[in-house]
């Protein structure tokens, strides 16, 4: 039987290690990490309790992350998380609405550019 193929950027598992490479990337929208949030499906609840929390702008982007990587969302409709996946939501109007640095993430990730 021939082997699978190697995961591709875009269908390659990501996980808790790749958190950092996510903050890194998102520097950019990090004051808009509620809408990042929204954008990537997590609940609107937990999102109101980062708020409470009174942290600076990538912390909360950090937790965003955190818990998107954790699959706190629904994965059967939306798929795991990825980089065409953040990528979306970065280019998303409802997200971080930088279609710029949405391009950016997807080139070099080799990733098919948002939607």
């Amino acid at each position: 039987a021939p082997l699978p193929a190697p995961p591709t950027p875009e269908t390659k598992p990501l996980g808790i290690k790749d958190l950092f490479s996510f903050c890194s990337e998102l520097v950019g929208v990090a004051h808009k990490w509620k809408k990042m949030g929204l954008a990537l499906r997590l609940d609107p609840n937990f999102l109101n309790r980062i708020e409470t929390k009174k942290n600076d702008v990538e912390a909360n982007l950090s937790d965003v992350l955190g818990e998107w990587l954790k699959k706190s969302y629904d994965t059967e409709s939306f798929g795991d998380p990825s980089w065409k996946l953040l990528v979306d939501a970065v280019a998303h109007r409802a997200g971080g609405k930088d279609r710029a640095l949405a391009m950016e993430i997807a080139a070099k990730y080799n990733v098919p550019p948002p939607q």
